[in-house]
């Protein structure tokens, strides 16, 4: 929710295997920080994606290609280390 708050990138979010309205309901509480949110209600998706372990978060350059994939929580440090500075660089015009 901070992150979709700065501006700086757009997110998008997939619903992997879990009740739509279950999904609803928490983002209600927790905050929605995506713009737009599609359903993988088998998994089908995250499996060809290569997703075995949720939560994941892929950084997608203007192309619609894979410019950095995390597997594991998108905590303050993660975003740090590894999301912003892909962000950054892609912005910059490089890979």
């Amino acid at each position: 929710v901070e992150l979709a708050g700065t501006g700086a990138v757009t997110l998008h979010g997939v619903n992997v295997r879990d009740d739509p309205d279950a999904a609803r309901k928490f983002l209600a509480q927790a905050g929605d920080p995506f713009r737009r949110i599609g359903r993988d209600g088998d998994g089908a998706v995250a499996g060809s994606w290569g997703i075995y372990g949720l939560p994941a978060t892929f950084v997608i350059d203007a192309e619609g290609r894979v410019a950095y994939r995390l597997v594991g929580p998108l905590d303050r440090r993660n975003l740090a280390e590894h999301i912003l500075p892909a962000v950054a660089r892609l912005k910059a015009g490089g890979a």
